[in-house]
């Protein structure tokens, strides 16, 4: 008798069974599954995020800032952990779905940016310290140290600038541009109006105004 109150209802579940067999595709042939066919984990949805999420200066900079904050967890600078640890997770997760849309990889974005900055001021403020990026031990061990070129504190603070520069100039570029797309009617509300306006068909409506008690 308490099996109503205790269980789930049984069109919740049935619910749940449809949606889980369209987001893993299986089990279901369901037509708009068709285009992940092929997607590869993780490429796929690391691509879209570089270059239409968050455009390319800032994806890639983002993915350094990731990178170099997974070095430094590994050194026990834990600054980072919280954010390290959140992108890794979620992208871990979602990008083995077999559903990979740009939209379930919003939540990243934010923590991603801040590495991104992270990253970009952490080779700023090195470089003006005079610490440039240091040869690692077994290239150094390997080529002997005349033969590697000498990297010099004025010229790498310059570069790590203009990279920041192009950074943020990159991203303000492509999110004007991305924004573009958003100021034209979709190509089907577009090709709809069109075929309104251009296509004979066996009668036509126009309304030069309508009355407020139709309206209601």
């Amino acid at each position: 008798a308490l099996e109503m109150y205790l269980l789930p209802d049984p069109r919740w579940a049935n619910s749940m069974d449809k949606i889980k067999g369209m987001v893993t595709g299986f089990g279901m042939d369901w037509a708009p599954n068709h285009q992940w066919w092929g997607r590869k984990a993780y490429l796929f949805p690391i691509g879209n995020m570089v270059r239409w999420g968050m455009g390319w200066p800032l994806g890639l900079a983002a993915l350094a800032g990731w990178l170099a904050a997974g070095i430094a967890l590994l050194r026990r600078d834990e600054r980072h952990a919280l954010l390290w640890l959140w992108v890794t997770a979620l992208v871990g997760f979602q990008g083995l779905q077999w559903i990979k849309t740009l939209r379930y990889f919003l939540p990243v974005f934010a923590p991603l940016t801040i590495l991104a900055a992270w990253w970009l001021v952490t080779l700023v403020d090195g470089a003006a310290a005079g610490r440039g990026p240091r040869w690692p031990a077994w290239l150094a061990a390997r080529w002997p140290r005349p033969s590697l070129p000498t990297l010099r504190p004025e010229p790498m603070r310059r570069a790590a600038l203009a990279l920041v520069a192009l950074v943020v100039a990159g991203t303000m570029v492509w999110g004007v541009a991305f924004h573009g797309i958003y100021r034209e009617d979709h190509p089907r509300v577009a090709a709809s109006e069109w075929s309104y306006r251009n296509l004979p068909t066996a009668f036509g409506l126009m309304l030069a105004a309508i009355d407020d008690a139709l309206a209601d």
